[in-house]
């Protein structure tokens, strides 16, 4: 029963991509929709009765990622406008809960050489030149983090060094996490379709879910804590978080500027889990979460910012709350969530990121991730914020009368209200999410 339990949310999505893709129905937003809903429902005996087969058991840690890819895919096939690449997109999602799921080291990189391939198409499938270009580009850096993951955990399961086999995995999975210098692949998909933007995000939870797994399950917490390899770790999460945010800073158009958002966030994750304390990882945790809830709201914002209005760069959105009023209040929540404002959801993962990166025992490096997470807020408050201010209050001498009265209906500013309200609740809230990562750090 169990083996049935865990395959089946496996299997559903690739036979209803297959479906989709043979199929070819007029619309696909319903059909997408029904998939996304019943693969959000064949996920949760597994997840009660934490069923176990052999080299797929959905254990807590797991369960989250499985459930936030799911509700992604959900949110994305009720609010898109164009759904190319869906069936695609469903067969990233079976192999993300096949990753979540994986029990055996050895499955776990396979189903994240699947992750990864399986983005390649999907960063492509709009058949333009920039997708083959970026679709071609992520191919590259996709390939690079498979070997050396592969290498490094094959090479520790055989006895190798483990501290060195430890940094090589680490590497590999971070390159698809966005650990610097490996993640210029990142704003670039962002920047192609809502589904591309979100796909790469899931592909940055695949990446940091490998890593916990390798760190705390299969080399362990004790072989490499203040070993040269979590200081090294340390301050590449500590670079990451620091790049991403000044790239942000720099960068005009709304897409890729969330993008480099994104790799910035990923380093904040990186830096709790480096610190290997249990502050570090409750913080990482619920970052993982709140990062993809905003981002996935964020993102969606974007894509009809750019349909309704056709402005694509961040300074060009003043005065458009008039247009899209709903649209615009809900992003003005997540830009707050995404900068860590209290107590929207961000802040208390941020709280517990600081103090565990105090109490990791690095000395400077300790300090400085401390410090690199106020840095990186007051630099995000510096490029979101006015963006989502302006759209209310663009100034007494601006003219509305450029703007268009057409905006998105209801269907497609849903998930984007759901994103920004769940932010709230989980920041309001958040003792069910501290329990359920706390019971996750008993069995690690």
């Amino acid at each position: 029963m169990d083996i049935l339990l865990v395959i089946l949310p496996i299997l559903f999505p690739f036979g209803a991509a297959l479906a989709l893709a043979l199929g070819k129905p007029r619309k696909v937003r319903p059909w997408a929709s029904a998939a996304g809903a019943a693969e959000l429902v064949l996920l949760l005996p597994p997840i009660i009765t934490g069923a176990d087969a052999g080299i797929c058991r959905c254990d807590r840690l797991g369960a989250v990622f499985a459930l936030l890819a799911g509700v992604v895919f959900l949110l994305w096939a009720i609010s898109a406008r164009e759904h190319t690449g869906a069936h695609l997109f469903l067969m990233s999602l079976g192999a993300l809960v096949s990753l979540s799921f994986a029990a055996n080291p050895l499955f776990m990189v396979l189903s994240f050489a699947a992750v990864c391939l399986l983005g390649v198409p999907a960063f492509r499938c709009e058949g333009t030149e920039r997708a083959r270009l970026v679709g071609s580009k992520f191919l590259m850096y996709a390939a690079l983090s498979v070997i050396l993951a592969l290498f490094g955990t094959v090479w520790g399961l055989l006895g190798g060094p483990g501290p060195v086999c430890a940094f090589i995995s680490i590497l590999g999975f971070g390159a698809m996490a966005g650990l610097f210098p490996l993640y210029p692949w990142l704003p670039d998909t962002c920047q192609l379709s809502t589904g591309a933007a979100l796909i790469s995000s899931l592909i940055n939870n695949a990446g940091i879910l490998c890593i916990i797994r390798t760190v705390y399950t299969l080399f362990g917490q004790d072989l490499i804590r203040g070993t040269w390899v979590q200081y090294a770790w340390s301050a590449l999460a500590i670079a990451t978080a620091l790049m991403g945010t000044w790239l942000a800073l720099r960068e005009k158009f709304l897409r890729r500027e969330l993008g480099y958002a994104n790799a910035s966030h990923c380093g904040y994750i990186l830096i709790g889990l480096a610190s290997l304390t249990a502050e570090g990882f409750m913080g990482a945790l619920l970052h993982v979460v709140f990062r993809t809830i905003i981002d996935c709201g964020l993102t969606i914002a974007a894509d009809s910012i750019l349909h309704y209005t056709g402005m694509s760069a961040s300074m060009e959105m003043r005065g458009i709350g008039r247009q899209l009023p709903r649209t615009m209040a809900a992003f003005c929540v997540l830009s707050l969530g995404l900068v860590g404002v209290p107590p929207i959801g961000g802040f208390i993962s941020l709280w517990h990121l600081g103090l565990g990166s105090l109490a990791s025992g690095l000395g400077v490096l300790g300090w400085l991730g401390a410090l690199t997470l106020p840095v990186c807020i007051v630099v995000t408050a510096g490029y979101i914020l006015p963006s989502a201010v302006g759209a209310f209050w663009p100034g007494a001498e601006f003219d509305f009368s450029g703007l268009s009265e057409d905006g998105p209906n209801g269907l497609i500013v849903w998930p984007v209200t759901v994103c920004a309200v769940f932010t709230v609740l989980l920041g309001l809230w958040p003792a069910p999410l501290t329990e359920l990562i706390a019971g996750i750090m008993e069995v690690l």
